[in-house]
Formats: structure tokens, sequence, C-alpha cells
């Protein structure tokens, strides 16, 4: 540490909601869970570094003592991911539309050769 400075950090939490949608095959209704996660680090140096004697006022050891101070701190936000997956009907429009597709492909050539 340098002389007559103390390290202070802050590490602040932020939320995490997923909402996780219904899928029809897997899942019928729609889940919510919450994840907590380290957003952001900071770390500050002040000109403070003595830890006085509340009976004296004076330091304890009568020499500078230096410290370390931490503070954690919730974030105000949450932040909110939707979780959509493909369902079965979306399988099934996929495959009835490739299917219109061929169909109309062929309707062309056969439409052509006769």
């Amino acid at each position: 540490m340098v002389q007559h400075l103390y390290n202070r950090a802050e590490t602040i939490i932020g939320h995490l909601q997923y909402k996780q949608k219904p899928d029809f095959f897997a899942r019928i209704s729609t889940e919510v869970f919450t994840r907590r996660y380290i957003k952001n680090e900071n770390q500050y140096s002040s000109n403070v570094n003595v830890l006085f004697d509340s009976k004296t006022s004076e330091s304890t050891s009568g020499e500078l003592k230096p410290y370390f101070q931490w503070w954690m701190t919730n974030d105000e936000n949450t932040t909110v991911i939707d979780l959509t997956f493909k369902t079965s009907l979306d399988a099934i429009i996929l495959i009835g539309g490739l299917w219109g597709v061929l169909f109309l492909a062929f309707e062309f050539v056969f439409f052509r050769r006769n």
C-alpha cells in the first residue's frame, strides 16, 4: 500500500430475471427465475489511513495503520431476458410452408410440359 492512502473497493451486484416461455413440448407454463452477478467493481484510493481509538482519539499504536474498506451495493435496475424457443406448432408450419413451395415448383414444371 502507498503511504497515507487507503484502498476502498465497491462491488455492484446486478440482478438478471429470465422468463422462459412455453414451447408446448418440454414445458407448458412460463418459468421465471432470477440470478445475481457481479456487475461492476470499482477501486478507489483516499488520503486518510489512520484508525483512531475512540477513547484517546489517537492512533492505537502511535503509527499510521493502513486498512481496506469494501462496499457491496445492489443495482437498482433488473435486466429481464425473455427466452423463447421454437414450438411444435412452428415446426409444423415450417414443414407446411416447405410443402407449399415444393408443390408450387412441381406445378410449374408439370404445366410447362403439358
